[in-house]
């Protein structure tokens, strides 16, 4: 297992693709499994770093808004797995290259298990010191994500480095979007 996490975090290097992964549909199911605890972990406790109350009252929303419940977190999670998992398959049927499904999904989401977790480390220290951190460690890591996943669509895709990075941020807006619309946020 460690140098399949080795090869993951090579892929978040841009050193390594999603060719180099096993074509195991088990491994693939143990990676799905570890990014939805990882993100679901993340997810509870960065929200209330994330959303401070201040701000939302500067804003005029109801500073008495609870934070979503674990169960809406979860529901949030699953819903961006399933809309993730049908986006690059979509992408993929498209393009004619559906023997590339499993390993570019094992890529796609062993590399957010690490990004993720680099993502909630980098908020969470940098709220200790200020809130401008905190914004600036979420974009430099947004940004890094939506690189890492348009370099594995470009390996996967055949395609230029742009259009993977195009592709990624397609799948990255298309499944926040299904997931608010799916949990009504």
């Amino acid at each position: 297992m460690t140098a399949i996490a080795f090869t993951f975090w090579r892929i978040c290097l841009f050193k390594q693709g999603p060719e180099t992964l096993p074509a195991s549909n088990f491994l693939l199911a143990l990676v799905i499994l570890m990014n939805a605890m990882v993100s679901w972990v993340a997810s509870v406790m960065l929200e209330p770093l994330i959303i401070n109350q201040e701000d939302l009252s500067s804003l005029g929303v109801d500073a008495a808004a609870e934070p979503a419940s674990g169960f809406t977190v979860l529901s949030l999670v699953i819903v961006s797995l399933a809309s993730t998992t049908a986006l690059v398959w979509g992408t993929l049927s498209l393009m004619s290259h559906q023997d590339r499904v499993a390993r570019t999904l094992m890529a796609i989401f062993g590399a957010d298990v690490i990004l993720t977790v680099l993502t909630a480390a980098s908020v969470y220290f940098g709220a200790l010191f200020d809130s401008i951190i905190t914004q600036l460690a979420g974009i430099g890591m947004f940004l890094w994500t939506v690189a890492v996943y348009g370099f594995i669509l470009h390996r996967a895709l055949s395609v230029s480095m742009g259009m993977g990075i195009a592709a990624g941020l397609f799948i990255m807006i298309f499944t926040i979007a299904i997931g608010q619309v799916a949990i009504g946020v």
